[in-house]
């Protein structure tokens, strides 16, 4: 059985944490049978600093996210 969750997920054993176009071809079906699609903020996020060759402001940075 594969299980997607739609968030990243809290638990003892690494769970792939995937986004599409970023890491998705880390995603192996032997040994990844729970996966997450990660939770919007990164879905938005990582592709941005991904282009930006993850330099945006140097090793760390800061997001704000708006929920309406």
């Amino acid at each position: 059985m594969e299980v997607v969750v739609s968030a990243p997920v809290k638990d003892p054993n690494p769970v792939l944490n995937i986004v599409y176009g970023v890491n998705h071809n880390q995603y192996d079906p032997a040994k990844d049978h729970i996966v997450t699609a990660a939770s919007c903020t990164t879905n938005c996020l990582a592709p941005v600093v991904k282009v930006r060759g993850g330099n945006i402001a140097g090793p760390h940075g800061k997001a704000r996210k708006e929920q309406c």
